[in-house]
């Protein structure tokens, strides 16, 4: 219990007062004694309250510097922040470094080992042209001097100024290759350098990239502990009676909204229930379509079947009535001289097209004179014009039907094939359907739930130093996670309440869940989510917030974290309790 020092200056002035009333023989009359305990009463009181007024001194300057400390704290983070993201710029440059670097040594091995195979071919095909030189300087002096030596057999034999030529041209030769065969050598040996050197650099880069990782690691382990320090700090934080009436206000909010929604908690099961049936039918839906889609996939590929063996029925039936018809108009010599005449008619038509050919007027007439050249060549085996007609207009029609037809039914089998899986996974949704129209809520089952940020705890269930900073117990949870951080629902359910706090109130989501569980997040920045939606495992339905001065974070929070309570039937548990390990 703190000291009162207004009551301790009272008790001194009134002992001061009794000393100047009593009168002078009253003292006179007093033994020694009882002004001495008087005396040692006053002494005593003056002493208290110098000791009182040096505790509170001493207090206010340890929460001064305790301030200071959090503050520094504070700046101490942001340079860390600011610092470790200069690292991770350079980082990111190194990286790049490297792998530029790793594709010059990739090029100079390269570009070493093409050297290194020119300069083993060009050696062994230097050693063959010296060779070659030296087999033509033996034969040519083996034909040796006759009747009058070497110089009269060259004059012989041919020009001089030639025979000299052609010795220095292929010394010249020689030389020429020497020189680029050692050049080439040079060339070997500099891309090996080359390459050695970059990689030295490419070691240097990666022990760089190394240290740099090393340093951003450990401003990332000092960000962590300022941060933890700084949303800490609570502990030793001093409320006005003004705060702390607006804590208990915020707080009887929240768990007025709790309890309100304790009676529709039971109606959570059959709305999570009815959702479920509702997409499971919407599913059943598309799936049905899809399946009709299939079918009617398949009825379409099988008339087209039943038409392509029509026509190649019509085919062979007027290839058959063609053969019978053979030889049977003693006219055709004559109609094949008009046909004959058609296409040629046709043809010089097409030759005055020239490259219009190939436009669609062009494409009639060729199309017209390739039928009429089929015709012709039945007609001359003896076949009647209108049975050749025929015939060739029915195997056009056909035409590939046989490929076709095997091509419908590959088709229709795949086809069919989906549609079984289709109705395997129907009967699954159907199942699934009425068992569900059968649940009464999964009783006895709690949700599955997970949590909705990772961080390390800056404040516990029920922790006593929370009740003696702001007056009032703790029922959840807090996690230190960055500011704007998403938050994740814990388990599925159904949004009842979200609390805009703006810049200077607590803002917070309430969400119910299944067999009359919810969880509350508080000092949210941003909600993704408004009241009545349907939650999913694991959705994303908020961004954290708790830094001081920014939306959300209320007047009861040092650092940015995230509050998380858990109730079961109106009454909170310890999140540590149903959250996984």
């Amino acid at each position: 219990m703190p000291f009162c020092a207004g009551n301790t200056a009272k008790k001194i002035a009134a002992v001061a007062v009794v000393f100047s009333l009593m009168p002078l023989n009253g003292w006179a009359s007093e033994s020694k004694e009882r002004l001495a305990q008087a005396r040692d009463a006053f002494d005593d009181l003056w002493n208290s309250a110098s000791e009182t007024r040096k505790k509170r001194d001493d207090l206010e300057q340890n929460l001064e510097n305790f301030d200071q400390k959090v503050e520094q704290a504070r700046r101490d983070l942001a340079q860390t922040v600011d610092s470790r993201r200069d690292i991770r710029e350079k980082i990111a440059k190194k990286r790049t470094l490297i792998e530029l670097l790793e594709k010059q040594i990739k090029a100079a091995g390269e570009t070493e080992s093409f050297y290194s195979s020119v300069a083993l071919n060009e050696k062994d095909d230097y050693v063959a042209f010296i060779r070659y030189i030296s087999s033509k300087e033996t034969a040519y002096l083996e034909t040796g001097p006759v009747f009058g030596g070497s110089v009269l057999r060259r004059v012989l034999k041919g020009s001089l100024g030639e025979s000299i030529d052609e010795q220095l041209a292929g010394s010249a030769l020689i030389k020429a290759r020497g020189k680029f065969l050692k050049q080439v050598g040079y060339l070997v040996e500099e891309s090996g350098r080359a390459e050695e050197r970059l990689k030295e650099i490419a070691k240097e880069y990666t022990a760089e990239l190394e240290s740099l990782e090393g340093q951003s690691k450990i401003l990332g382990s000092i960000a962590d502990k300022n941060a933890a320090f700084i949303d800490d700090s609570w502990r030793l934080k001093k409320l006005t009676e003004e705060e702390l009436q607006a804590v208990a206000r915020e707080e009887g909010e929240a768990q007025a909204r709790v309890y309100s929604m304790r009676d529709s908690l039971a109606s959570i099961n059959n709305q999570l229930r009815e959702e479920r049936l509702s997409e499971l039918r919407s599913e059943l839906k598309i799936q049905e379509n899809n399946q009709q889609d299939l079918l009617t996939q398949i009825d379409g590929i099988e008339r087209k079947s039943t038409a392509l063996k029509m026509l190649n029925d019509a085919a062979m039936r007027a290839l058959q009535n063609a053969m019978q018809k053979k030889n049977t108009d003693k006219k055709l010599y004559k109609k094949i001289d008009e046909l004959k005449q058609s296409i040629g008619v046709k043809e010089e038509e097409l030759k005055k097209m020239g490259t219009g050919s190939k436009l669609a007027p062009g494409r009639v007439l060729m199309a017209d004179l390739d039928f009429q050249k089929e015709q012709l060549a039945l007609m001359e085996e003896g076949i009647p014009a209108d049975a050749a007609r025929e015939r060739v207009s029915a195997r056009r029609q056909a035409e590939g039907a046989e490929e076709r037809i095997a091509d419908y039914a590959e088709a229709v089998q795949k086809i069919s094939a989906e549609t079984s899986l289709m109705n395997i996974s129907i009967e699954k949704k159907m199942k699934a359907i009425e068992a569900t129209e059968k649940e009464t809520g999964f009783e006895g089952l709690p949700p599955i739930f997970s949590w909705p940020v990772r961080g390390p705890l800056t404040a516990t269930f029920l922790d006593a130093a929370y009740k003696l900073v702001f007056g009032m117990v703790h029922r959840a949870v807090d996690i230190a996670v960055a500011q704007g951080s998403p938050v994740k629902a814990i388990a599925e359910g159904v949004v009842f309440a979200v609390k805009d706090g703006g810049a200077k109130g607590y803002s917070y989501i309430l969400i119910g869940h299944r067999n009359g569980y919810a969880s509350l997040y508080g000092h949210v920045s941003f909600a993704m989510v408004k009241k009545g939606d349907i939650i999913r495992y694991g959705q994303t339905i908020a961004l954290s917030g708790g830094k001081p001065g920014t939306n959300g974070s209320g007047p009861m929070t040092t650092g940015p974290h995230l509050h998380l309570e858990i109730m079961k039937d109106g009454e909170h548990v310890n999140p540590l309790s149903v959250l996984p390990k």
